[in-house]
């Protein structure tokens, strides 16, 4: 048996540490902040609790989700081990499924004067060893700190013996697009976190509780789609940068996929550019799959998200597409500053007995962090040329083996994201969600349980109903794209061109001062608006709510009855199309080409969320001011019922062609998918060995366009 490490235990000096860092540790009964410490003989791991003290390390952090490494890894006889000088008692602490107090205390107190000099201590840990058997392995261990002295802690950490330890190479794979401020945060913060010696260095080091045995086996690629990072500048050292054309984040991680392979990597750790995090995610994984048991040889190991604002919020470990087509999260929102929260996140099972819940079994892992084992990367292949959205769910979802989909979560394996309802963004949430659900079903049949149909269906008819005619388009267009075939949708350069044309089209947003004159006008004072208006909504009779499903929320559904081409179908062209689109948008902007409306009847706000409707308040509206609280800004809608009856008749033949071509498609998609997975096929389509090189002109990034 070898002693090898799990998890550290520490505290930052991060942001997220200073807002929140109860993730870390609790100081209990006033107790003086804990303080990161580096140099003066505490290295990286080295940490200060004042004299007096309390501390509780029954924290996300700090804890050792003892359940799921008796689950997960091959290994027994957990130790706690302390290296510290002073003063100090220690208890361990243990918490089970059931567990809602802050703390859950049951264990020896063990007093320690290291008064003279650091000395370090080796604590057992009292568990059973019957994997993840309720009741004789608990969730969770921790440990509480007393101490009598300023103490200074070098290295904790939790440690076991492992029956056999595997050889791991990990190859973190970022992809980014003009992030300049994020990725060189955190090159940097990889770079004197863990790269942090020469190989000389890590043999001196080797066999000391600070060593992390990571730092010698782990390497990071940044794929630059943008091509506007210092390349030179920024590799070396264990850091690569790649330029990479503007493939999106589907061709920035299949380049980054291929770099692992060539670089004998056993593991490739996909990652947002624009995410934060700590360190200790990368430790734990890299420890995590150094002892896995065989049956989970193969799994990927999710990372969680938790808000880049609200920073001890998880949004999501793990997720699966639900019966009505829609991404959603398989835990609920999980507050990780609370003891009966963290031992929640670890001790919760899926409710996959109960009909209702099995949509759940279609589970994936997104990319914000996923760790993939090479051996799946030849297994499954490479990602589909999706640009954005729905890559990461069709490269989980595309092998029905459900051994080959399990994946391994735990606490202090996460990044820390803006939030999606900051980053809202129509030309994803509409084209490409639509045309790349479709892609993904036709390609690889994922998600077998989900009614994609419905879902194209929804997003369109909401879109109609609140006036945003732009963004129902987009709808249109995407399901007009996958209409198109694999020979449109798969050809190199068509996802950038059609995800740069859509930002252009859809619905625009203007700051408040830009807005303000527009909503004056149409009797609207900014200043007097609070967001209980934006959120309120009254409720309908049940003959207003029969009217407004008949006539889609108020609109001359007479105008459908009058036949014609109707605007414009693009399947088959790839290109931007519908007469008076341009007027239209410019429109809904501001005003411009639908000025005739400037004494209109009904004026209504609303939210300008992505399923925001509030239908009381806005039915029978000529104007909707749709507001985007967060971001401070403000779309005008102008109700068309000639534009309406259009777009609601080339809907609906989209749908049709779709329903009978669906099995023509199906074949096509899944044929050039085959091809499309393969190594040689993204070597053309990404034109390596032709890349431009670092500084060469790329386009704007239009994602930021709208000032967010």
């Amino acid at each position: 048996m070898e002693i090898v490490k799990l998890a550290n235990v520490d505290v930052e000096d991060s942001e997220q540490y200073l807002t929140t860092p109860t993730l870390w540790v609790r100081c209990c009964g006033g107790s003086l902040p804990a303080v990161k410490r580096r140099g003066e003989g505490l290295g990286i791991h080295g940490f200060r609790l004042p004299a007096g003290g309390t501390y509780d390390f029954m924290t996300y952090y700090g804890a050792l989700s003892l359940r799921k490494w008796a689950l997960y890894a091959d290994v027994r006889d957990f130790e706690l081990h302390v290296t510290a000088r002073g003063r100090y008692a220690v208890t361990v602490e243990y918490a089970d499924a059931w567990a809602y107090p802050s703390t859950v205390v049951d264990g020896e107190r063990l007093e320690f004067d290291d008064r003279g000099g650091f000395a370090t201590h080796v604590i057992g840990v009292a568990a059973g060893e019957r994997p993840n058997a309720h009741g004789d392995v608990p969730v969770l261990v921790g440990f509480r700190v007393e101490t009598q002295d300023d103490c200074d802690f070098r290295t904790v950490g939790w440690f076991a013996h492992a029956g056999s330890v595997r050889d791991v190479r990990l190859a973190i794979c970022t992809t980014t697009f003009k992030k300049e401020r994020y990725i060189a945060a955190n090159v940097g913060k990889i770079r004197r976190d863990l790269l942090y010696g020469t190989a000389e260095e890590y043999e001196r080091l080797r066999g000391d509780d600070a060593f992390d045995e990571v730092s010698a086996h782990l390497v990071m690629n940044v794929v630059d789609n943008g091509r506007t990072l210092d390349a030179e500048g920024l590799s070396g050292g264990g850091v690569r940068v790649i330029p990479n054309v503007n493939a999106g984040g589907a061709g920035g991680f299949a380049r980054g996929m291929i770099a692992a392979v060539d670089e004998g990597a056993t593991h490739a750790l996909m990652m947002d550019d624009d995410v934060s995090f700590c360190t200790e995610a990368f430790v734990r994984t890299f420890n995590l799959l150094r002892v896995v048991r065989d049956e989970y040889a193969d799994a990927f190991v999710s990372g969680a998200m938790l808000s880049m604002y609200d920073v001890d919020i998880q949004s999501e470990d793990t997720g699966f597409m639900n019966y009505r087509g829609y991404c959603q999260p398989v835990k609920p929102p999980l507050r990780l500053s609370l003891t009966h929260e963290i031992v929640h996140n670890e001790a919760f099972e899926p409710t996959l007995y109960r009909k209702e819940c099995q949509d759940i079994r279609q589970r994936y892992a997104a990319w914000w962090y996923c760790c993939i084992p090479v051996t799946q990367i030849r297994r499954r292949g490479l990602p589909l040329p999706l640009f954005v959205r729905f890559d990461d769910v069709e490269y989980a979802l595309r092998d029905g083996d459900d051994a080959g989909r399990r994946f391994m979560t735990m606490n202090g394996i996460c990044v820390w994201h803006e939030p999606f309802f900051l980053r809202y963004d129509a030309a994803v949430e509409r084209y490409q969600t639509t045309r790349n659900a479709l892609i993904a079903r036709a390609a690889s049949g994922i998600a077998p349980m989900s009614d994609f149909d419905s879902m194209i269906k929804e997003a369109f008819y909401l879109e109609v109903r609140r006036l945003n005619y732009a963004d129902a388009e987009l709808v249109c267009e995407g399901v007009e794209d996958f209409l198109a075939g694999p020979d449109v949708c798969f050809a190199p350069g068509f996802a950038e061109r059609r995800f740069l044309e859509t930002h252009r089209t859809r619905e625009q947003a203007m700051p408040f001062d830009e807005a303000r004159g527009a909503l004056l006008e149409l009797g609207i004072d900014l200043d007097d608006v609070e967001p209980v208006d934006v959120q309120h909504d009254r409720s309908r009779t049940l003959a207003e709510r029969v009217r407004d499903l008949l006539t889609f929320a108020g609109h001359d559904v007479t105008r459908l009855l009058r036949g014609g081409a109707g605007g414009g179908t693009r399947a088959g062209s790839g290109m931007a199309g519908g007469p008076g689109k341009a007027d239209a948008a410019a429109g809904e902007a501001g005003g411009g080409a639908d000025r005739r409306h400037a004494h209109a009847r009904k004026v209504a706000i609303m939210g300008r969320g992505a399923g925001a409707y509030q239908p009381g308040e806005t039915r029978d509206a000529d104007v909707i001011v749709a507001i985007d609280i967060p971001n401070q800004r403000v779309s005008l809608r102008w109700r068309d019922n000639d534009r309406f009856a259009e777009l609601v008749r080339r809907f609906r033949r989209d749908m049709r062609q779709l329903s009978a071509r669906r099995a023509e498609l199906a074949d096509a998609y899944r044929r050039a998918a085959e091809r499309m997975r393969t190594r040689e096929a993204w070597e053309r389509y990404l034109g390596m060995g032709e890349v431009p090189a670092q500084g060469a002109e790329a386009p704007v990034d239009p994602t930021r366009a709208d000032g967010r």
